[in-house]
């Protein structure tokens, strides 16, 4: 199971997924003048893959079935229901989830595949939606590690409430506890605060490899909560060394502003800030972290 390799991809597409949601207007359009603009003929012509895949995600992620039928057929690529699926989950659109999941078995076209539950699962955590991990459970029962990245993706998002509900689903087994408890503690170090790491610290037991310890720290300093810094340096307390993962992590925020603070307070602290370290917020656009 490669845990690191799928986490760190998932969370790049969401990512990319999230900046896309600014809908365009032609997105909104009622379905008879949306059928219309887009099964123009040459109406998807210039729009790359990656562009049609947009389309479908935002599409997925309104819950307008008679869009996403049309959206589907417009944008043509193999594997345009599961992305579809992968949006609808994460936005909680559970009748659109459903459709999909149908459509994908009943249709016979080529551009069309069965859909999976593996990402539509941490797509679901990851938004926070209990009631489509519910749908999910039900309609593939039988999937072993699905509900372990699920756990992961909904700490990493702050979901806690979610994630200890899908812990209580949870079937653990030898092979899958030691990975899926750092991918546990991993995304808590991100996505909640201090007590609630504090916690997980204690039930998940602090990682044994030191690659995993500074993985927390970089996790911690990428955080999305407020007490950032006060995690960063509980996690330093516990023996989590530094590298310059730590600084790479922070410059990845969106925010100009607080990825030139977190840098300021890691450098000030002994962080190591090198080139390497601020591409990210540089490849970005962001010059205040070059100064």
């Amino acid at each position: 199971m490669r845990f690191q390799e799928t986490f760190a991809t998932s969370t790049r597409q969401r990512r990319s997924t999230s900046a896309a949601r600014s809908t365009p207007p032609s997105i909104s359009r009622p379905p008879r003048v949306f059928a219309a603009h887009w099964l123009a003929p040459g109406a998807t012509r210039e729009l790359t893959l990656e562009r049609r895949k947009e389309l479908v995600r935002l599409v997925a992620a309104s819950g307008v079935l008679p869009n996403m039928e049309v959206a589907l057929q417009a944008a043509g690529f193999v594997g345009t229901v599961a992305t579809a699926l992968d949006s609808a989950a994460e936005a909680g659109q559970l009748s659109m989830c459903q459709w999909l999941w149908d459509y994908s078995r009943s249709c016979t076209e080529d551009v069309c595949e069965a859909c999976s539950a593996y990402d539509a699962w941490m797509s679901a955590a990851y938004g926070g939606h209990q009631h489509v991990c519910e749908w999910l459970l039900t309609v593939d029962p039988g999937a072993e590690d699905l509900e372990h990245w699920a756990i992961a993706s909904a700490f990493y998002a702050g979901h806690v409430d979610l994630a200890e509900w899908l812990l209580q689903q949870q079937r653990r087994t030898p092979s899958t506890t030691i990975d899926s408890d750092f991918q546990y503690l991993r995304g808590v170090a991100h996505g909640c605060d201090l007590p609630t790491l504090q916690r997980a610290w204690l039930r998940f037991g602090p990682p044994k490899k030191r690659n995993q310890k500074t993985t927390l720290l970089s996790s911690a300093a990428g955080s999305s909560t407020p007490d950032w810094a006060a995690k960063v340096e509980w996690l330093e307390v516990q023996g989590c060394p530094w590298s310059t993962e730590v600084a790479k992590s922070a410059a990845s925020l969106a925010n100009e502003g607080e990825v030139l603070a977190r840098l300021t307070w890691l450098r000030g602290r002994g962080y190591p800030v090198d080139g390497d370290a601020v591409l990210p917020a540089a490849s970005k656009g962001n010059m205040q972290v070059l100064e």
